[in-house]
């Protein structure tokens, strides 16, 4: 079994377990006390086996204590077995609110609810961030698309949570084609510079199954090399990239501005 999470119903509190299968469980007393049931160990000897285990919990004295707890349907068996007035507004309350929302994020989230801890909605952004970096967003645009997938997730803004409404903005630095640096570098082809920026070992070439000329940038050229989609596709489906290069390399090759070893 998982960690408890703890939350309220009206005045009342019910402690709820995941187990591996993030199946919820429900701690019989608590459910008892919404029920208005004054025995809770009668109303568990009632039910089936399958809807009934025990967990160790710990209470008010830090005790460990085992602890009856229900799984969904021993909740619903208990509730539609009750004649008290507030089982069907509970029922309702548990099958709309309650469960879905513990099923999809580990923890309970009521309408207009704010955060008592922050951990499960960071796991939550720490992997929305790694799936954005691992779609090649970067910077700003990673951040922003995890926030918006959380937000889905869990109901809450993290950018909000941490009063940050506003991100700074990123240094952009302009990107160039091997043309655009020809023409800062005296008017050469866009063949003279790749030659130049594989003499000063920035990039370097291989050919395709068709004996196709390509470029890609070496360890030396990766800081200043980026790899841009153009739209299109190859005929086996992947895209055409094209290497760019970002303005900071042209000081690097203009040997009017490179100093003299």
């Amino acid at each position: 079994m998982n960690q408890i999470i703890p939350f309220k119903y009206e005045q009342n509190e019910i402690r709820v377990i995941q187990d591996e299968q993030g199946e919820p469980w429900f701690v019989a007393k608590d459910v008892c006390n919404v029920l208005g049931i004054s025995n809770d160990r009668m109303a568990v000897e009632r039910l089936e086996d399958y809807c009934v285990s025990q967990a160790d919990i710990i209470d008010s004295m830090g005790r460990a204590r085992k602890t009856n707890i229900i799984n969904e349907s021993g909740l619903y068996m208990m509730i539609l077995r009750s004649d008290k007035p507030q089982a069907t507004p509970f029922q309702r309350w548990v099958t709309a609110e309650l469960i879905p929302s513990v099923r999809k994020t580990g923890m309970y989230i009521s309408p207009n609810a704010k955060p008592t801890t922050l951990v499960p909605i960071t796991r939550e952004f720490r992997a929305a961030l790694s799936m954005a970096r691992a779609i090649g967003f970067e910077g700003n645009q990673a951040i922003l698309s995890a926030n918006k997938a959380v937000k889905k997730i869990t109901s809450f803004d993290c950018l909000e949570l941490m009063d940050a409404q506003k991100l700074m903005c990123e240094k952009q630095e302009r990107t160039l084609t091997v043309s655009d640096l020809g023409v800062r570098l005296g008017g050469i082809s866009g063949q003279q510079v790749n030659k130049i920026l594989y003499e000063k070992g920035f990039q370097s070439s291989f050919r395709d199954a068709k004996q196709r000329l390509y470029w890609k940038p070496t360890e030396k050229g990766k800081p200043f090399a980026v790899l841009k989609d153009t739209g299109k596709q190859h005929n086996d489906g992947t895209p055409v990239q094209q290497l760019m290069w970002l303005e900071s390399i042209w000081a690097l090759l203009d040997e009017k501005q490179t100093p003299m070893n």
